[in-house]
Parts: C-alpha cells; structure tokens; sequence
C-alpha cells in the first residue's frame, strides 16, 4: 500500500530483494519496492507483516496440469 508506483503499462511491481518476504518494510522502501500487486508470492508459513504498508489476500494454490497431446 506504499512504495514506489508502477510502471505504466506493469500490471504487477517488480521483484526485489532484501525484505524477507515483506516482513521488513523498510527495506522494501528502502529498496525502491512499489506499490500494488506484487510478483512474489508468500509460501505457507507464519509472517508477521505490517497491514499499514501491506495487504495480503489469501488464496488458494491452483494446479495447472499438463496438456494431453493427441
């Protein structure tokens, strides 16, 4: 919910390093993290998150099975 903007044209922020899975928020500042939907993705676990920089939606995992050629 803060950091840098966009791209225009991104519909996603870039990937950055450093934050620990945006336990550390300025870090995420600090490292030109943007706002809006983020390319990584948090694996299951226990974060402790700050919900004034971040908001997290859980969903569920989705399985993508392979084509069946004929």
């Amino acid at each position: 919910m803060d950091g840098a903007t966009l791209n225009p044209g991104d519909y996603v922020a870039e990937s950055i390093e450093g934050h620990d899975n945006f336990q550390d928020g300025h870090e995420f500042i600090d490292s030109k993290g943007q706002r809006g939907p983020q390319k990584d993705i948090l694996l299951p676990g226990t974060y402790y998150i700050n919900p004034l920089l971040f908001k997290v939606i859980p969903e569920s995992a989705k399985e993508v099975k392979p084509a069946k050629l004929q």
